[in-house]
């Protein structure tokens, strides 16, 4: 349930915004914890995350689609994108309410283009999601055409521009697979914007019926 009853004057009341953020932000911060948890004890144990990471178009690297984005090289890494994460799933969590849904999504589609067109590379890191969710945001907001969305949009685009360099094809780096993510997260953002507007349509026919032909019981 995303509303209360409000006992005095009988009506459903909107959940304070603190509570709708701080519910917002508890299943962004799940996975962020699990990258973590991952990075120290492999850390600890001296273990190597490249043999679990995505390898394009081998059927041993299919295990990456699940595990590239809870990979990373060091902590530097997991630190920057641990930040991207929690900024810009909290933003996608707080406009659709619909956070996991959406994440599987750009999860899964991210990785299963990266482990189809990428380059024949060990591809980890949580970037492949978090360039997902850049896009998504940007194309939410020009498809859904509600306030707040389209300035999260112009928010984006005002402090996230240098992603673009993310795309050019650089060493050591998964270019392609932030591409792929990206992609993901145009057809989330076209298929769930679609969606709204469907269901935003059946509320508003439920809401005001359109006149019936029946010209009713004549007047005697």
């Amino acid at each position: 349930m995303n509303a209360r009853t409000d006992a005095d004057a009988g009506t459903v009341a909107p959940r304070p915004w603190p509570e709708r953020l701080l519910r917002s932000v508890i299943p962004v911060a799940l996975p962020v914890a699990l990258m973590w948890l991952i990075h120290l004890v492999s850390a600890l144990l001296g273990a190597t995350v490249y043999d679990v990471g995505l390898r394009p178009r081998s059927t041993e690297g299919l295990i990456g689609i699940l595990t590239m984005p809870l990979l990373h090289l060091d902590f530097a890494h997991l630190i920057s994108n641990s930040g991207t994460w929690l900024v810009l799933g909290t933003a996608i969590a707080w406009l659709t309410r619909r956070y996991a849904i959406i994440t599987a999504g750009i999860w899964l589609l991210s990785g299963t283009l990266t482990w189809l067109l990428a380059r024949d590379a060990v591809h980890i890191g949580a970037s492949g999601v978090t360039y997902g969710y850049a896009a998504f945001l940007v194309v939410y907001g020009l498809q859904a055409r509600r306030f707040w969305a389209i300035v999260v949009a112009f928010v984006v685009v005002a402090n996230y521009v240098s992603m673009l360099t993310g795309f050019l094809p650089q060493p050591g780096l998964s270019w392609d697979g932030h591409l792929a993510g990206a992609t993901a997260g145009v057809i989330m953002a076209l298929i769930w914007t679609n969606r709204a507007r469907r269901d935003r349509r059946a509320r508003r026919e439920l809401s005001y019926p359109p006149p019936s032909d029946d010209p009713g019981t004549p007047f005697r």
